[in-house]
């Protein structure tokens, strides 16, 4: 954004106004025409729609923010939006959706209000939005009378919205003695028909402010169980003189089924390295390689507290049991205690020569930590001080994971020379328990106490290992990558499992059986925990930084044997796809800055990545596939026998790219970019003549 840039500037014979569209632009002029200049006194002035609006920038990423349900960085660009324009309804509007998602109701009401009396000239439509806003706070803030009037209020300015007349049914259903949804955004003890309305408005609302002319289209591809596709359909049959006709979505489900994915935060701004869910079931504790522990509130999704001290990444914390301390190991070997009442760090002292391996409590006191440098350190944390009381070597390997079994003083390790290692705390006494296997680098490794046996990842498998004669007793092998990290549900029925393939499995540790497919993650996984009640998977990735939610109670009854879930709010996007000019291949690019190539046979569960696209190009005349690259400006041709391309053409990488196309036989293509259009010649490897055009500017006299 060009500094001190301003929405509005007057000059001495015109105003130059950025206008967010057309409409906002003409509600301007109508009013301006009606009442007078709004800006001025001279109305003799031209008046220039001037482009872009960074404002508009502003609320597009916040828009997308809150799709992602990532809150936190969606109020970080809507405050960025309203130091430019502070009165923009729009922006206004969207901060009351943010904030009464992390639950805070109170200051959601006043951005809705505020936003209703931002401006003047607001179109009615976005006025009638600002009230279903307030309608909804005050729906979950009790205050239902209040509630019905904003939104008969809304009526009157959007007369047939449907979002509105749905929420007015609801308030009465409330009236008249019905439960109140949860926190969960679940209603309990209602009709179906009502909790299958109010879950398709719940998720459809951000859409729906957007463009509520499409809600009966929405409402017709729910599943074709659900309460609201038969009301539309019904209402479709019954209306002959004027039956509508709607588009139906390739991926519409059959079945209505309960998402997994419940919610994605953000706040950390690298690799999240562990996450450990609170014995509470109440608080998810997060670190990062960013240096950083955030504690979240499981049921908002909200940050609620950010610890910062460490001077290097952090790899491994954990929580005592009654909550009150954190402790955390770094890469170059500090640990930190810390006070969750004062938000303090009490303690931090250089632990290990080398990183912290491994850092579990014992009791309510007592911490022991593993390092790479092969000794285990066992702390005193009464006071919340942070002393070392004792120390135990091995055989002078290094460990590489460490996993306490409960209860007991009974540590067992990993280490990456091999061997499976038992350490008693309490005499001092160290025994390999198997040399059979090469555990692998990072995390990977726990107790099943109930069984007297552990759980280590080998590479893209997992060993279940008896601990009293280091024989194995089951492999799992469920994934195409390595695995990173490993949890098990309490009762030690399954594991969960994640790693460089991307994906979460919930795997039934006896017979080897995937219970479920968890897809969503655009990047490693680098972290997993499961809840004590066993209802929620909490997952950490790299380079994307978020945290993943899933509900998984139900997963392993047969109304919800899920092998795939996701959906499109956890998926990676598909930029483009395409079949291969021998029909043998399904091609197509993922991603959402940068672009993948993937290619895969039509029974393949997993794509193979090939390169870098974003968009492709197959010619079967000519046995051809182009691809393009926006990261890196190149037009590539591909050999799919072998997976490997040539340049053909490259362009200028650093290029602001808005479209690609590619003729029929791939010997031309024209790029929009930078305000004109650039035509190559694919086959002569050259840029031909571009053709400009302008910014189109409106003069209103």
């Amino acid at each position: 954004m060009p500094q001190k840039w301003q929405p509005f500037e007057e000059f001495e014979d015109r105003l130059e106004i950025a206008f967010w569209d057309k409409k906002e632009f003409l509600s301007y002029v109508q009013f301006n025409q009606l009442f007078g200049d709004l800006f001025s006194e001279n109305t003799d002035k031209t008046i220039i729609w001037k482009t872009p609006s960074y404002s508009k920038y502003c609320y597009e990423l916040a828009y997308y923010s809150v799709e992602k349900k990532d809150y936190y960085n969606a109020i970080k660009m809507l405050n960025i939006g309203l130091r430019l324009e502070p009165d923009h309804p729009l922006l206004l509007c969207e901060l009351g959706l943010a904030l009464n998602q992390m639950g805070k109701h109170e200051k959601a009401l006043e951005a809705y209000k505020h936003a209703f009396f931002a401006r003047k000239w607001t179109k009615s439509s976005i006025l009638a939005r600002s009230l279903r806003g307030q309608g909804v706070v005050l729906i979950d803030i009790g205050n239902l009378d209040e509630a019905e009037k904003v939104f008969k209020k809304s009526l009157e300015l959007e007369t047939e919205n449907r979002i509105a007349i749905e929420e007015l049914k609801y308030i009465e259903y409330l009236k008249r003695g019905g439960p109140k949804s949860t926190s969960n955004g679940q209603i309990s003890g209602s009709p179906d028909e009502l909790k299958a309305w109010y879950w398709f408005i719940d998720n459809n609302t951000h859409q729906l402010n957007e463009k509520p002319e499409k809600f009966d289209s929405y409402a017709a591809n729910q599943p074709n169980d659900s309460p609201v596709y038969k009301s539309i359909r019904e209402q479709n049959t019954k209306n002959e003189l004027n039956v509508k006709c709607y588009l139906r979505w390739i991926n519409k489900p059959s079945q209505t089924k309960k998402p997994l994915l419940q919610r994605i935060l953000k706040g950390h701004t690298n690799t999240i390295t562990s996450v450990v869910l609170t014995s509470d079931n109440k608080t998810i504790v997060s670190s990062s390689l960013d240096k950083t522990i955030m504690l979240w509130n499981l049921n908002t999704g909200e940050c609620v507290n950010v610890f910062i001290g460490h001077d290097n990444s952090i790899r491994v914390i954990s929580v005592s049991s009654d909550g009150s301390k954190i402790i955390s190991g770094d890469i170059e070997g500090e640990i930190r205690l810390w006070n969750t009442s004062s938000l303090k760090c009490d303690n931090a002292i250089k632990g290990h020569n080398g990183s912290v391996s491994g850092i579990s409590f014992l009791d309510g006191n007592r911490i022991c930590s593993s390092g790479h440098d092969g000794i285990l350190r066992i702390w005193d944390t009464k006071n919340f001080t942070l002393n070392c009381i004792d120390q135990l070597e091995g055989n002078g390997n290094d460990i590489q994971n460490m996993a306490i079994i409960p209860n007991s003083d009974i540590a067992i390790t990993t280490s990456s020379k091999g061997g499976l290692a038992r350490w008693n705390l309490s005499n001092k006494s160290f025994e390999i328990i198997s040399h059979d296997f090469q555990a692998s680098l990072g995390k990977g490794l726990a107790v099943l106490e109930k069984r007297n046996m552990v759980a280590v990842v080998v590479a893209m498998k997992i060993l279940i290992i008896d601990i009293s004669n280091g024989k194995c007793a089951n492999t799992i092998e469920c994934h195409s990558g390595s695995i990173k990290d490993i949890a098990l549900t309490s009762d030690e029925e399954y594991i969960i499992t994640g790693g460089v393939d991307r994906i979460v499995q919930v795997t039934k540790i006896d017979t080897s059986e995937t219970i479920a497919t968890l897809p969503g993650h655009n990047f490693c996984i680098y972290a997993i925990d499961v809840s004590t009640d066993g209802k929620y998977v909490v997952t950490g990735g790299g380079f994307e930084n978020d945290i993943r939610v899933w509900d998984i109670e139900n997963i392993a009854k047969d109304d919800v044997n899920i092998r795939s879930s996701g959906g499109p709010s956890g998926a990676i996007r598909v930029k483009s796809i395409d079949l291969s000019y021998d029909g043998k291949y399904i091609l197509s690019t993922h991603g959402e800055t940068s672009g993948e190539f993937c290619i895969r046979t039509y029974s393949g569960l997993f794509p193979q990545i090939i390169g870098e696209a974003d968009y492709i190009h197959v010619d079967s005349n000519n046995n051809k596939v182009l691809t393009f690259s926006i990261r890196n400006g190149h037009f590539q041709e591909w050999n799919l026998n072998e997976n490997s391309a040539k340049i053909i053409f490259e362009i200028d990488k650093y290029l602001d790219i808005d479209n690609v196309v590619i003729s029929n036989d791939t010997s031309f293509s024209a790029i929009i970019l930078e305000n004109k259009i650039e035509v190559i010649n694919l086959i002569e490897k050259k840029m031909l003549q571009h053709l400009k055009y302008q910014k189109i500017i409106l003069l209103i006299p």
